[in-house]
């Protein structure tokens, strides 16, 4: 019984690694440097499925918007938590271009997930209660 749950697991795993379209993180600033801002959160983790719920599959409101032209969602709130994409992965003024690294200079420090609403709290971004139980699953793999 052990094995095959291993298995279930793997191929879980393997199909949420696949589903989770790492093709395109060079297509927006920052995507592989997403604070994870779960409540329990370290310093240092990341979330870079930020196109889709933790559950791998279903997309976010930033999946569903998604463009492969940044200009086209920098400037959009599709979390609608009052920050634009850009303002959450650190380009407040949409100023990034992916193959001109002289545009590279403008970007700060990704500050939240532009996928799923969060507020200030204390000085850090932290989920909002309402989404907790989506945002928040109890197991999660931090890639």
């Amino acid at each position: 019984m052990t094995k095959l749950y291993s298995l279930i697991t793997i191929v879980c795993v393997g199909f949420g690694i696949i589903m989770c379209h790492p093709q395109f993180y060079s297509l927006v600033p920052n995507s592989m440097k997403v604070p994870y801002t779960c409540p329990g959160a370290g310093p240092n983790d990341t979330f870079p499925r930020i196109g889709h719920w933790p559950n791998l599959f279903e997309r976010n409101p930033f999946g569903k918007s998604f463009s492969h032209n940044w200009t086209e969602i920098c400037d959009l709130d599709p979390d609608n938590d009052n920050r634009t994409s850009g303002e959450e992965l650190g380009d407040p003024g949409c100023q990034w271009i992916q193959n001109d690294v002289s545009t590279h200079k403008y970007i700060i420090e990704a500050a939240s997930n532009p996928g799923i609403p969060e507020v200030l709290i204390d000085g850090k971004y932290v989920v909002m209660d309402e989404f907790r139980d989506r945002a928040c699953p109890v197991v999660f793999f931090l890639f």
